[in-house]
């Protein structure tokens, strides 16, 4: 009776491991497929013999990294970033898959800038620069990123964070010495407009203004004084569609510095350009120029333009009251 237990016991634990046997060869022979597959450069076989072996094993290392790799190779790289992400979380000593995941992350980020998607290419890129600070590529593209959406001063901060740690970096130079060669020009049309506008020569002084604010779409000056001047130039006709223009380029010229007296007060006077029976626009946009700046010249001429409007606002009202009388 003993001997027949023994005999059972034993099939029972050869019939194991011969299972484990063929289990162990099973997953080394489809490694070795894949690994041969990958060797070859057949990365879609490869992927699908290491996806696998991920089934039978999800803790299997080289696994995701040989996915990732696959991934890497034939330019997809979302799910190669997703393969090297797992493979750090088994082991997160994985200091040259890092390095592969930042490479992806900078190719994803410039795919996105190509395809004008900033906002997702912001992201990727404010997170490897949290990591590294220094990251050269990272800074060039924040770079870029920011000259594509006409903000040169912000673009040149992280240029001249390149050039100082790289200070030969020729391609950097280069966008340097755009930017500067942009901004004095935008600073030379500027002054010219300036000087146009300062002899009430609106029209004149619209078109320097808009060539500076072109070159410099930050330089806000420029875009105040362009909108400034094209609504004063739109306010010197009669029809009533161009004072509407001239109300929208003043309301511009107020987004652009919302604390500044001028763009109400201009406002005030095309209201009631527009409309003489109309008291009560002029008088709210000339009571915003006097609260910004109280002291102004500007506020002084909008106090004698609010008593002049209440006095006639008073004579309309009191001639309609005795009018009404005599009927």
């Amino acid at each position: 009776m003993k001997m027949k237990c023994y005999r059972t016991f034993c099939k029972e634990i050869f019939g194991m491991l011969f299972i484990m046997l063929i289990l162990i060869f099973g997953c080394s022979t489809r490694a070795n497929l894949a690994d041969e597959f990958f060797t070859a450069g057949e990365f879609e076989k490869a992927i699908a013999e290491y996806r696998k072996i991920i089934e039978e094993n999800p803790q299997d290392l080289h696994a995701y990294i040989r996915i990732g790799d696959c991934f890497l190779n034939i330019n997809e790289f979302e799910p190669a970033l997703d393969a090297y992400k797992k493979a750090i979380m088994l082991n997160p000593d994985l200091n040259e898959i890092k390095d592969n995941v930042k490479v992806i992350q900078l190719k994803i980020s410039q795919r996105y800038l190509s395809e004008k998607d900033y906002k997702k290419a912001l992201k990727i890129l404010n997170d490897i620069i949290k990591k590294e600070p220094d990251n050269i590529d990272a800074n060039y593209q924040l770079g870029m990123l920011y000259k594509e959406n006409n903000r040169p001063d912000k673009a040149k901060i992280y240029f001249d964070k390149i050039i100082k740690i790289a200070p030969d970096n020729k391609k950097v130079l280069d966008e340097l010495k755009l930017l500067l060669e942009e901004k004095k020009e935008a600073e030379k049309y500027f002054q010219e407009g300036k000087e146009f506008y300062d002899w009430e020569l609106y029209y004149e002084a619209y078109e320097k203004f808009n060539k500076s604010h072109q070159l410099k779409p930050d330089f806000k000056d420029a875009e105040y004084f362009m909108h400034i001047s094209l609504g004063r130039v739109c306010y010197k006709k009669t029809s009533l569609s161009e004072l509407w223009n001239a109300i929208s380029e003043f309301g511009s010229a107020m987004a652009v510095y919302p604390k500044r007296a001028e763009p109400h007060y201009l406002l005030g006077m095309a209201y009631q350009k527009k409309d003489i029976k109309d008291y009560e626009n002029p008088v709210e946009e000339y009571k915003k120029a006097i609260e910004l700046e109280p002291n102004s010249k500007i506020a002084r001429i909008c106090r004698e333009k609010i008593n002049q409007l209440l006095k006639t606002k008073e004579k309309m009202e009191k001639f309609w009251r005795e009018s009404k009388r005599q009927f």
